[in-house]
């Protein structure tokens, strides 16, 4: 039997108002998610009911936040309704007034820029270094200012300029030039200076770059007034311009806006209000929380609001939470399968999550019996395969093929699924142990069984079989390990027992995933292997089909490259890694060229082509399977003798040949990864053709596939390399996982911890951190982590700057053979040759490129930095690099220094792969090292911060003793270092201090007794004085009496003489009551096992025999009662106590006398029902001589308590004001055939 909770809610009697707050705030959530008239009203109902309920409250400054925040969002969400009616029901109006406010505000910003650009320029003429230009063109907001010489030379210039400078730049006489480029439009601002020179500023108005358009005019104007601007040359406006920019000498350019369409500006009034309310919602449900711990409502329902909201809230598709939700990475796949994503589901779960923990939290609870946790131990372990399944069956190969073993959001939702069941059980396990389990062997066990069954698992994969989804029950036993450990209840607890839980479940869901990412990239090396050589695809036919009807429709807005570009985008083929040749032809002159392969076009080709595109019509697709240089080739006729075609060659590699291409794909590499190598060799004439089945065979690298593709000379082997990492690396990137998993589940964790005992414990570790102990350890922890951390940057940047300066080398060779073949060949010949797309500098400016394309497109800067043209200018170097991001993408710059001055220099990609994949497992092994090493500094710093700190602990606290009065206390004086100095000394000091003590006591006691017996003294002349005083008065009485010869005098003799006994028997009691308290107890008379009632009922017959009117109230037990005490001096023990509740009671009573027994004592219980004894005096009724009437010696308590202690015993008094007290007389039970030595 167990305890667990099955709580009741307890509401606080103001938790409806909380209630109501957050269902206004759920239906905000729900408005975002799906705007409409309904979800808007009621959100109007919701939050104007919680406003009216919670403004009584206004004068709290967290309710006046709270209603604040859901006002704004009521009325924002009103207004948003207002609007998106209104673009319902009057678009053409609103069309019409966002294009004019639009054009207004363009207007307005073109001036502005023309007036800085203006300025710039003008100020750029007296700038003499490169630091002042810097100055003046970051003052004036633009992208790049520059000054020439008389001579066209290149004198100063800042900021970066994409693509080459147009040539008509040194030609035009005109102040400004606009420059529509393929993927940028510039405008350029031109003045003369004194010298002859001239002084040029551009500022970047548009791009199609995705790593430029963040810096461009036309994207920030869009982001801030929600229309985006359009540039043309005027005369051929690209969109619908509608006004053109003109200056006194005429059309600069035309400016128009993207035909906007109500769904889309739809879209922006709500992604707006999305942001808008995001900001609101985090401030409302601050407030709401803060509410929530004031009005004592649920903490489980607070952390359900949280989860509602994450879950509910439309996240943007390109932040972490809209990827996770998109049904692309994950979608439940039960039929029929619900639109359950993964973001929801670990929401929901992870709320699941806090909840459990919350509960288990908690000590109390009902006793459920062994057999649920036995039900429930079966469940979770059933639960492995079916989380597993779940989550292989759920997970696309797009997300498995992307980031390692699908990321962080596939990898937490999987513990999620996989711990949560083995969470209940570990709540409601019964309390049996295991013969001999301990935390000593059973965790390290459970440990080692983990990083088994992970090796095991990945060890048994093979591209044909891996293992299956019930093979995820074996991690059951590490996980009942973790349940089978000696825990017990409480919040530390029940947070240590998820996190191993979530560990062990980590490894189990990296392993399941590795191997679906495997099988993934199996299955995908299989499909790739299907298209290459001159395999048909219908997909590729379709793309190059779209190419041309795109290239066919923007032949009137586009020309050159950017028409190119615009179709290959436009089409689909940029979403795809195909090697295609895309040609813009005037007759059969090729007029412009974008080549994202490196094939050559078949000249004898050419002519057919043209006569097919001047007949007109629509494209024409053909495919080839003889030509080595065709596979594909779609022919689209533009109008005239202008035409367009797309060549693609059969695919021989997998991946993106140029550097252009892989510079304009998204991902800029392969998609199924550089784990996965294609390539195809041909056949030779007498070699026998692969066969035509795929066949995995294990390589010293991993798995590779061979299977016989179709070429156009013949068959030719398709070969696949699958890489497979080492097994050291697989466990060092599971350790990564498994880290970066525990810091993530932990945050159920702190949602189900209050907040009182989470700052109880920061409150703690600050408290520790104050102590000496606290900051010695810290100390030594940072002291053995910086070398830690020092030595991983090391051992990372060392190997890295070994594999960049290996492809550095590498480049700087090729360059210096194209330089030295510089003069006699083309540059176009020279990259081909050196493999390299090549870009010649001249004069700090780009002049040519091996591809005419890499000019036009403006991938590159238009010139290099100032600080590498002085490098080379003053012979400092011949070569030299630099790590330049494109993108996403890191890339390595090569630049190499011609004889004639010029500067060669070569993009080297270094995301992809032999360089970026052992960078990735340098990375991984590093973070490795680093964390271990973190945890042994922590590990080293606390125990030698224990082992520095324990002599100070000891010597603290013996010393805390020695003032605590405890003199015993001696240290080890065997130490041989200074502590041992210490302690000797520490041990001589308690000694003197013992010797110094029992003098003082010896002293000490004279002095008491001397002062004792003055007391005593004091105390016996001041009662004999009371009896003497009315016996003198009574004596003096007589002898008048007989002087006067009274008639009366026997009368008086006999009443004086009564009076005078009467005193002299209260002198005779006071002498025995101070000789009683003075006699010692009789230690050498031996206690006696007496009948404790017998003596009571004894004691009461003497006394009631003189006492007729008192009452006392007492039942003779029914058994014997053995007690050991003394028989006379336990009467005389309850004759005081008896006499005491007589006079407390002025005599009538009544008073209570009760015997109880126990195993080990008997108590006497003699309570009256008198007026009591103050608290103050409380504890001074044992003292000598103290009472509480003004008659009496004050000896009888002070007598009772060393008869009863003497006898081993103890008595004790409770009194309350007004109803009397109780005294306590506990002595030892007679135990049979016991002594009372034998007891003690």
């Amino acid at each position: 039997m167990i305890p667990w909770r099955v709580p009741r809610p307890r509401f606080g009697r103001q938790a409806w108002r909380w209630w109501l707050l957050a269902s206004a705030w759920v239906a905000v959530a729900g408005w975002v998610r799906a705007p409409s008239p309904v979800t808007a009203a009621l959100v109007l109902g919701a939050g104007l009911i919680a406003i009216g309920v919670w403004l009584p409250r206004a004068g709290e400054g967290r309710v006046v936040g709270t209603i604040a925040a859901l006002a704004l969002a009521a009325g924002a969400v009103l207004g948003v309704e207002l609007r998106l009616a209104e673009i319902g029901n009057r678009w053409s109006e609103v069309r019409a007034r966002a294009e004019n406010r639009s054009s207004a505000a363009l207007r307005r910003t073109l001036d502005q820029l023309v007036d800085r650009g203006a300025g710039a320029v003008r100020a750029a003429v007296t700038a003499r270094t490169f630091t002042e230009l810097d100055a003046v063109r970051r003052r004036a907001g633009l992208d790049a200012l520059a000054v020439f010489g008389r001579d066209g030379r290149l004198w100063r210039w800042s900021g970066s300029h994409h693509g080459a400078l147009p040539d008509t730049l040194r030609r035009t006489d005109r102040p400004f030039l606009f420059v529509d480029g393929a993927l940028v439009r510039y405008l350029y601002f031109v003045i003369g200076t004194p010298a002859g020179g001239r002084v040029v500023a551009a500022k970047l108005l548009d791009a199609t770059l995705p790593w430029a358009a963040p810096r461009s005019l036309a994207e920030r104007f869009a982001r801030r007034y929600g229309a985006r601007p359009v540039f043309a040359v005027p005369g051929a406006p690209r969109g619908p311009a509608v006004w053109e920019w003109r200056t006194a000498r005429g059309a600069v350019f035309a400016v128009g806006f993207e035909d906007l369409t109500a769904a889309v500006w739809r879209q922006r009034l709500l992604a707006r209000a999305r942001n808008l309310l995001l900001a609101v919602v985090v401030a409302g449900l601050a407030g709401t929380l803060a509410l929530r711990r004031r009005d004592s409502a649920p903490r489980a329902a607070a952390v359900g609001l949280g989860c509602v909201m994450l879950a509910l809230w439309p996240w943007p598709s390109t932040s972490p939470m809209g990827a996770a939700a998109s049904p692309l990475l994950f979608l439940l796949p039960w039929p029929p399968r619900p639109a359950v994503t993964a973001w929801p589901l670990a929401v929901a779960l992870a709320g699941a999550a806090a909840a459990l923990l919350a509960r288990g939290s908690r000590r109390a609870g009902r006793e459920l019996p062994g057999s649920a946790s036995v039900a429930t131990a079966l469940v979770a372990a059933a639960a492995l395969p079916v989380g597993g399944a779940i989550l292989r069956a759920g997970v696309s190969d797009a997300a498995l093929l992307g980031p390692p073993a699908g990321g962080l959001m596939l990898q937490t939702l999987g513990v999620l699924i996989v711990g949560l069941p083995w969470l209940a059980a570990w709540l409601v396990r019964t309390r049996v142990r295991w013969a001999g389990l301990s935390w000593r062997w059973a965790l390290p066990l459970a440990a080692v069984a983990t990083w088994v069954l992970a090796l095991a698992f990945t060890a048994a994969w093979r591209p044909t079989r891996s293992p299956t989804v019930a093979a995820m029950a074996l991690w059951a036993w590490p996980l009942a390990l973790v349940l089978a450990l000696p825990w017990r209840r409480g919040p530390a607890n029940v947070l240590a027992a998820w996190l191993l839980i979530a560990w062990v479940s980590a490894a189990a869901v990296r392993s399941l995933l590795w191997v679906g990412t495997m099988d993934a990239r199996a299955r995908a090396a299989a499909r790739e292997l299907a298209h290459l050589g001159v395999q048909p695809d219908p997909y590729v036919e379709f793309l190059l089909r779209r190419f041309g009807e795109e290239a066919q429709r923007r032949a009137d807005a586009s020309e050159g490259v950017a028409l190119l570009y615009d179709a290959w985008r436009a089409s689909g083929l940029a979403e795809e890694p195909l090697p295609v040749r895309l040609t813009l032809w005037k007759g059969t002159t090729p007029t412009a060229e974008l080549r994202l392969s490196d094939t050559p076009l078949p000249v004898a080709l050419v002519p057919v082509w043209a006569a097919r595109a001047l007949r007109g019509g629509a494209p024409e697709l053909s495919r080839m399977t003889r030509l080595p240089e065709v596979h594909y080739a779609v022919v689209a006729p533009l109008g005239g003798d202008r035409w367009a075609s797309a060549v693609v060659p059969p695919r021989l590699r997998g991946e993106p040949t140029t550097v252009l291409a892989r510079l304009l794909h998204p991902w800029g590499r392969s998609p199924i990864g550089d784990e996965v190598t294609l390539s195809v060799l041909p056949a030779g004439p007498q070699e026998s053709p692969a066969p035509p089945q795929l066949r995995w065979e294990r390589t010293a690298d991993g798995w590779r596939a061979d299977q016989a593709v179709p070429l156009a000379t013949g068959w030719g082997h398709a070969h696949a390399l699958l890489r497979e990492p080492p097994l050291w690396l697989l466990l060092a990137r599971m350790l990564l996982v498994q880290t970066l998993l525990l810091s993530v589940v932990t945050l159920p964790a702190l949602a189900a911890v209050r907040w009182r005992r989470l700052r109880r414990s920061l409150a703690d570790a600050t408290g520790f951190l104050r102590s000496f102990r606290g900051r010695l350890t810290l100390a030594l922890f940072v002291f053995f982590l910086a070398p830690t951390v020092l030595l991983s940057a090391v051992a990372y940047s060392m190997p890295v700057r070994e594999l960049q300066r290996a492809a550095t080398v590498q480049a700087w060779d090729r360059l210096e053979r194209a330089a030295a073949e510089l003069p006699r060949r083309p540059l176009g010949s020279l990259g081909a040759a050196v493999e390299l797309d090549l870009l010649l500098y001249r004069e700090a400016l780009l002049r040519a490129a091996s591809a005419d394309e890499l000019l036009r497109l403006g991938l590159f800067d238009g010139w290099l930095r100032p600080a590498l043209v002085e490098d080379f200018r003053r012979d400092r170097q011949a070569h030299a690099a630099e790590v330049r991001h494109f993108g996403p993408a890191p890339y390595l710059l090569a630049y190499h220094r011609t004889p004639g001055g010029d500067v060669l220099a070569a993009p080297v990609p270094l995301s992809v792969g032999d360089i970026a994949r052992r960078r990735r497992e340098l990375t991984d092994l590093v973070l490795v090292l680093a964390h271990l090493g973190a945890l042994l500094s922590l590990v080293l710093a606390l125990a030698v911060g224990r082992a520095l700190t324990r002599p100070i602990a000891q010597l603290a606290a013996a010393a805390g003793a020695v003032g605590a009065g405890d003199l015993r206390v001696q240290l080890p004086a065997d130490r041989q270092d200074e502590f041992g100095v210490v302690y000797h000394a520490f041990n001589r000091m308690v000694q003197r201090l013992r010797r110094t003590r029992a003098a003082l006591v010896r002293e000490t006691e004279r002095s008491a007794r001397v002062l004792a017996w003055g007391e005593l003294a004091r105390q016996v002349a001041h009662e004999i004085k009371n009896p003497l005083t009315p016996m003198k008065l009574a004596v003096q009485h007589l002898q008048r009496a007989y002087r006067d010869r009274r008639p009366d005098f026997d009368a008086i003799l006999e009443r004086n003489a009564a009076a005078i006994l009467q005193e002299i028997d209260r002198l005779s009691a006071i002498a025995r009551a101070f000789g009683r308290f003075g006699t010692p107890a009789r230690v050498d008379t031996p206690l006696e096992p007496l009948d404790a009632g017998a003596v009571v009922t004894d004691t009461l017959t003497l006394y009631a025999a003189s006492r007729d009117d008192f009452v006392v109230d007492w039942t003779p037990p029914s058994e014997r009662v053995h007690a050991w005490a003394r028989t006379d001096e336990l009467k005389e023990v309850l004759l005081n106590l008896l006499e005491n509740a007589r006079e407390a009671t002025d005599g009538r009573g009544p008073v209570r006398l009760r015997l109880e027994k126990s195993d080990v004592a008997v108590r006497l219980v003699v309570a009256d029902e008198g007026p009591g004894i103050p608290p103050d005096m409380l504890p001074r009724v044992f003292e000598p001589h103290f009472s509480t009437r003004s008659s009496g010696t004050g000896l009888g308590l002070a007598i009772v308590r060393r008869l009863v202690e003497s006898w081993g015993g103890r008595v004790t008094l409770e009194s309350t004001p007004g109803q009397g007290t109780v005294v306590t007389v506990e002595l030892r039970a007679v135990a049979d055939g016991a002594s009372p030595r034998a007891q003690d």
